[in-house]
């Protein structure tokens, strides 16, 4: 498992339109940093991808080919990490991504009222330590449940939120209005996205 995040299990509540953001180390984050390669349309071709960021990369510590479909690039620079994965140069040739792991975290609110649209606009995560700063939402997803009969899904009172950073924050304020925030336990909850 590389922990890119592609498959947890679960189903979306509406097509996503947007294309998938590209997930970025932020300010302050610790190296290494750590960026991977995948096939897409055609073979990976390591020696061009190798001369390709040795020419324009000086922080790079390692270039390993894990498996054919895979190569691991680690860096000491989180710019020059961020930079690769917005190179249009691979685009659509290979996805180029960071371990979202590494930069960003789930959590869940519990909200009957709020909808997914209103956390993105107004919402950020907020810790009880007033001296660490608010983190941005990056995605919400209202989940759904399996009703009495079994039958299909209905939402839940859930709402998934996934924030940039590593720490899962305390609270969501949306709109000064402070909502407690938790870890996901959604097999417990026997939740799911749809």
């Amino acid at each position: 498992m590389d922990g890119d995040g592609e498959d947890d299990g679960t189903e979306k509540s509406e097509p996503q339109s947007r294309s998938p953001r590209i997930r970025e180390y932020p300010v302050g984050a610790k190296g290494p940093f750590i960026v991977y390669f995948r096939k897409i349309a055609i073979p990976l071709k390591v020696l061009l991808i190798s001369s390709e960021l040795y020419s324009k990369f000086t922080s790079i510590k390692e270039l390993k080919k894990i498996n054919e479909f895979k190569v691991r690039v680690v860096l000491s620079k989180r710019e020059e990490a961020n930079e690769i994965v917005k190179m249009d140069r691979f685009e659509g040739v290979y996805r180029v991504y960071i371990p979202c792991e590494d930069v960003e975290v789930d959590g869940v609110i519990y909200d009957e009222v709020l909808t997914p649209e209103e956390v993105m606009q107004l919402g950020e995560g907020r810790f009880r330590n007033r001296a660490l700063p608010s983190v941005p939402v990056l995605d919400c997803e209202r989940l759904t449940m399996m009703n009495a009969d079994k039958s299909n899904r209905v939402h839940s009172n859930a709402l998934r939120i996934t924030f940039a950073g590593t720490m899962i924050p305390d609270f969501v304020n949306v709109s000064n209005v402070f909502i407690p925030a938790a870890m996901i336990l959604s097999q417990r909850a026997k939740h799911t996205k749809k």
